[in-house]
């Protein structure tokens, strides 16, 4: 007698603890050592059932990398949707980074810090179309920083070479004090996280140009 397949909300239960099985690889081994046949024996599944809800593992990670992308761009558009002014918005999205970095580390380390798979080595690829969706997702969240930073220095080309600057910097500053949190170093440096993280996100706004700051402050 034929198996009747599984109802749709068990199917994506199924998916589910597949994808968070395969992140825990991802992290415990890195990914050039995660394996279908890996992810099966965690996920308690014959090697030969879990192609019955993935291709391969490449899009597995991509699944992965989407849902961590799809996370903090939520957090951002919820931010922006509250119409801040530039400043006070750049601030919270900066607070809205740090925090997802620490609560979501296994997300952060597939997204920024492990040496994983990009869309250019998709390209030309059947994944390529997905590798896409990644690339969206995080060149979303790009803009909505470049959009804010040139509200704040009255900038409208956001192709400009200062915004890209000032984007990269930024971005830099916060994920290195993410990546400090990671490695359990920063926790011998300070005391309050929070008390840290309120002042850093005021501070990096103000240092992005002093002087627009202090305009934009006198106009509230």
């Amino acid at each position: 007698m034929t198996k009747p397949p599984r109802p749709q909300h068990e199917v994506e239960e199924v998916k589910e603890t597949i994808l968070e099985n395969a992140l825990g690889i991802i992290i415990d081994e890195g990914y050039t050592h995660m394996t279908m046949r890996k992810i099966a024996t965690k996920s308690d599944m014959s090697a030969t059932n879990i192609y019955n809800y993935f291709a391969n593992k490449d899009e597995i990670y991509l699944l992965l990398v989407i849902k961590g992308f799809d996370k903090l761009r939520q957090k951002f558009d919820a931010i922006c949707e509250e119409k801040h002014r530039p400043w006070s918005q750049g601030s919270r999205l900066i607070r809205a980074y740090l925090d997802f970095g620490i609560e979501n580390r296994h997300y952060y380390e597939i997204m920024f810090t492990r040496p994983t798979p990009k869309f250019n080595d998709y390209k030309g690829t059947p994944l390529e179309k997905l590798a896409m969706v990644e690339l969206k997702h995080s060149m979303k969240i790009a803009h909505v920083v470049a959009e804010t930073i040139g509200a704040i220095l009255e900038i409208k080309d956001l192709e400009s070479p200062v915004i890209k600057n000032k984007v990269m910097q930024l971005w830099s500053l916060v994920h290195g004090m993410v990546s400090l949190f990671h490695s359990n170093i920063a926790e011998y440096v300070i005391d309050d996280r929070e008390e840290l993280f309120a002042s850093l996100e005021k501070d990096l706004i103000i240092n992005l140009s002093p002087e627009a700051y202090k305009e934009q402050m006198a106009k509230a």
